[in-house]
Order: structure tokens, then sequence, then C-alpha cells
């Protein structure tokens, strides 16, 4: 796998521009880059990508060990890539990443009976289910499946059916999380073992972009996972899921899902690309899809055909008020912090605007979905507060900041590092 720079945007005619200048914000880096291609390429580019990875870090293990994004998950794909590839990472490193693998491969048995378990209660139950993310694809498209990190499952689950649903975790032992935003669609659970499980009638977290899920459904086949079978996306709304999800979700930043899309790609190289394409306009994430697959093609040297990355472009021109207000608010989500979102405007003055009129007023969809409420009196009072809410925010933050420099005697003109 050859290390190339990402192609430079073109000039475009339309607003759309300024949209996908601030998504290159959720691309990883050069570092991130050089990991996951030590992850995921094969023999003398998986080699050189390693050793120019530790050169760049210095210290692999100690990179590692201080990361608070979640790469620890890759630990056992890298431990993977290096047995396959005969890399020499040192014997101390070697031993952290294969004790990594086999730590997973446990995981992967623990949460492969809970899974199990849940799945057959349910249809036991007659709750239809589809299986989402990393649960259906270490198990659909990993050339070993243990190597995928696994913290979670995640079930898509009929609005009808939601409560009866929750009623049967709860006999298997798993405790009902808070509820935050978004909780008439999307309920979090954890089990004894610690285990997550979230269930979901709508495969986006945020509002704006959806796939309906009868189209789901009737795209969706069977598989067998263990000692059950489970229902998962077809192969192309598993991969308009993985790279809209990645745009908005503050665990983004572990790179799985570019190691998701990668092996998916890989496995399935005959993919129905107008059908991707169709897909992605209609739940309103054809531009998020643009800017990630164009990355995965330049930097990881994906297969890609030009011509569809060419008409996911064209269809995100001239982008709707809803499309653009959910890559504001995907933008707030991944980065923790207003302060962080506003950065990814680049001090363009029309993306400025659009962001401070997203913190302060936002659609009555997206307050009812931030606010968990579908009662249309309340929206007043939500619109009332949002203001005060997004001044007080910024406030907040620049105290902190300020109280932070102050402390270390810096100058607070510096920029910020400050989450939200």
């Amino acid at each position: 796998m050859k290390i190339v720079e990402p192609a430079v945007l073109a000039a475009a005619s339309d607003n759309t521009l300024r949209y996908e200048t601030a998504l290159l914000y959720v691309l990883p880096g050069r570092v991130e880059q050089l990991l996951l291609t030590a992850c995921l390429g094969e023999g003398e580019g998986a080699t050189h990508a390693w050793r120019s990875f530790a050169a760049a870090v210095g210290d692999p293990k100690g990179y590692f060990e201080a990361d608070q994004s979640g790469l620890k998950g890759l630990l056992p794909l890298v431990g993977s890539s290096l047995m396959r590839n005969g890399i020499d990472a040192g014997r101390i490193f070697q031993t952290y990443a294969r004790v990594a693998l086999v730590r997973e491969e446990l995981r992967g048995r623990i949460c492969g009976e809970i899974l199990s378990s849940v799945l057959d209660a349910l249809t036991a139950a007659g709750v239809a289910t589809v299986l989402l993310k990393g649960a259906a694809l270490s198990a659909t498209v990993y050339p070993q499946p243990s190597a995928r990190h696994n913290h979670a499952i995640d079930l898509l689950v009929d609005d009808a059916q939601l409560n009866a649903a929750d009623d049967l975790l709860k006999e298997l032992q798993f405790a009902a999380s808070p509820r935050g935003a978004g909780a008439a669609s999307h309920r979090n659970y954890r089990h004894w073992t610690g285990l997550a499980l979230g269930l979901h009638t709508r495969p986006f977290y945020l509002p704006n972009f959806e796939i309906p899920r009868n189209e789901i459904l009737t795209r969706a086949h069977s598989v067998r996972i263990g000692t059950t079978t489970a229902r998962v996306m077809s192969p192309e709304d598993s991969l308009v899921h993985i790279c809209g999800h990645a745009t908005y979700s503050r665990s983004r930043a572990n790179l799985r899902w570019a190691c998701d899309a990668f092996y998916l790609l890989k496995r399935n190289p005959e993919l129905d690309w107008p059908q991707i394409v169709r897909c992605a306009e209609e739940a309103r994430v054809a531009l998020q899809l643009y800017v990630l697959l164009r990355w995965l093609k330049d930097s990881l040297g994906i297969s890609i055909p030009e011509t569809a990355l060419a008409h996911l472009r064209n269809r995100s021109r001239g982008l709707d008020f809803v499309a653009a207000e959910g890559i504001l608010a995907s933008l707030v989500h991944t980065h923790m912090s207003w302060t962080r979102a506003l950065e990814c405007c680049r001090g363009e003055r029309r993306m400025v605007v659009d962001f401070l009129k997203f913190g302060a007023l936002p659609s009555p969809r997206y307050l009812r979905w931030r606010y968990n409420s579908e009662r249309n009196w309340r929206l007043p009072i939500y619109y009332l507060r949002r203001p005060v809410e997004f001044g007080m925010n910024f406030l907040r933050l620049k105290l902190v900041r300020v109280a932070r420099f102050a402390v270390a005697g810096l100058n607070p003109l510096a920029k910020e590092d400050v989450t939200g």
C-alpha cells in the first residue's frame, strides 16, 4: 500500500466547498495514515509504513499508552500485521501487541456468547433486528474477526418493538444507561460484564441524516455468527452508514471506521455504486461519503471508481438546509467543543455566520432531538434558552482557557485546546 498525499480539492461554483473544506478536519493526520497503512497493508508497503510511524512517534508503546482517543483498539490489528508481514517491531512492542491480540480473542468469545443470547431471545420474542457496526463487520468482512476490537453490540429495531426489546434486555442482565439527546430513537445499555449495547430505531444518531428502515430491511441479508443467525446491512448500506457515522461520532478518532471501510471494500469488489450514490443522497450524507472515500482512495490506495466519486461530488452540490445543519452539528459532536468546531470554518465569513446561526437558533428538528422532546409547545422555551446556553458555553471555555494560561504563565491569545 503506497503512501500518497490526498488530492487537492477542485474549485466549486456553489457553496458546498466551504462545508467540504470544514469536513477535512475529521480526516486522519499523517501519523494516523502511516499507522493505518501499517495495520492494513501488505509486504514492503506495510513494513515501510511501520518504520515511518515508529520514527515519527519515537516510542510506539508509549504512544499507544498515552493516547486517549481509543487507538489501543487497533493493537490487535497491529499485532496481526506484524506477524503476517514479518515486521520486526522490537521484542517489547511485539509482545505488547501479541498480548492485545490474545485479549481481543478472549473478549470476542465473551461478546459472541452474549450476542448469541441477545439475538436468540429477541428472535424468540418476535423482535426483528438488524445487527450494525462492529459486531456485524468483524464477522462479515474481516479476514481475522478477532483482530477487530469489539466493545459494543448495536441493533436496529422497529419503533413499535423498542419497549419489548427494552424489557428483554433487562431480563438478560443489561442495565439501562441515562438517556440523553436522541433517546427517543437511541437507547443505551450496559451488561454486567461491561459490554455496551445500543438499541436504535434509526441508523444515524443525528436527526438530519436517515436511511429508511424499510429500505435497510429490504436489502439486508442473514449471516451466521457463532451459534446464531443475524440480519446485517447490505454492503452498500454498510458503507454509507460507516462513513456517515464517522463524520459525527466522537469515536471517529479511534480509526476503526477506516479499517471497517477498507475491509468492506476489499471483501466486496463488485459493489453497486449507483445504489451507494442514491442511498447517500437520500440520507443527506453524499458530501461526507465523498470526502471520506476520496481520502481512503488517495491515502490508503483503496480501489474506488472515480465515476462514483464524481457522482457523489455532483449530488452534494447545493446542500439543502437540513444537510448543511447536519454537517455543522457533526463538527460540534465529533470535536466535543464549540470553539474547536468553529476553527473548522477556517475564518470563512459565510461559514462562520452559518455556524453561529446554528449554535444560537437551530432548526426545530434539531432542538426536539437535542432536548429529547416531541412537544412543539416547548419549542419557544428551547429557543429562549439556546442563545443563553450557547453564549455561556463560549464564555466558560474562554474563562477556563485564560485561567489555564495564567497558571502556566503563557500568552492567553495563543490557540486553545479546550474541550466542551
